[in-house]
């Protein structure tokens, strides 16, 4: 309708029709877009991206290179994680994708499957059971992370003949040893004993300090 009514109306005398400033402004965004699209079909929809984004960041932005790199190979990242992973879409490739096997990333897809697995709500209340009796062990003195996952091993028997019970049989204990660190610096520090070897400072550093504290004068 616009440019009906352009070549409808008189035009008035000695009126441009574009500045340059605006021209500039709008062949700045127009011709990397072209030069982007032409470039999907050669170096793939990532390379070009990555680029494109770049350019953007740095010759209109200002940004800093390590902004342009961080931002740029992130959102690739992002977009393969979401079209070739989540959606299993798959996008244009450029012999620099085919070149990194970015088409068939198995590991990523592995690495993806093991944290769906992990955090699934059954995994996660396990590391907090095993959080909560790995302190409660680490706080008992004489016992440590090793000693906690000993005495709590047979609770991980009957959880591993179920399917997926050995993952989360080893959740279990893992997130059991590291309570029971916890726990142990708890102990060392209101009792002044000595927690594990090699975990944690020795409880003279600490109980000083606090015999040293003075309330606040008013």
């Amino acid at each position: 309708m616009n440019v009906v009514l352009a070549l409808i109306v008189p035009r008035e005398k000695n009126r441009t029709f574009v500045e340059v400033g605006q021209l500039k402004l709008v062949l700045a965004v127009l011709v990397p877009t072209a030069v982007f699209a032409g470039a999907v079909t050669w170096i793939g929809v990532y390379a070009s991206g990555v680029l494109f984004i770049g350019f953007f960041m740095r010759w209109l932005g200002k940004y800093a290179w390590w902004k342009v790199a961080a931002v740029g190979v992130g959102t690739a990242v992002v977009f393969y994680l979401v079209f070739e992973i989540w959606f299993k879409v798959p996008l244009p490739k450029g012999p620099i994708e085919n070149l990194l096997a970015w088409a068939e990333m198995d590991e990523i897809q592995a690495l993806m499957h093991g944290f769906g697995v992990a955090l699934s709500p059954t995994n996660i209340a396990l590391m907090f059971v095993g959080v909560i009796l790995g302190v409660v062990i680490g706080v008992l003195p004489g016992l440590g992370g090793a000693n906690g996952v000993a005495i709590l091993l047979p609770l991980t028997f009957g959880m591993a003949q179920t399917p997926g019970g050995a993952t989360s049989a080893i959740i279990l204990l893992s997130c059991i040893y590291w309570g029971a660190l916890f726990g142990g610096a708890i102990t060392s520090i209101l009792f002044n004993i000595r927690a594990s070897r090699g975990r944690w400072p020795p409880p003279s550093t600490a109980i000083p300090s606090r015999s040293r504290a003075r309330p606040a004068r008013r």
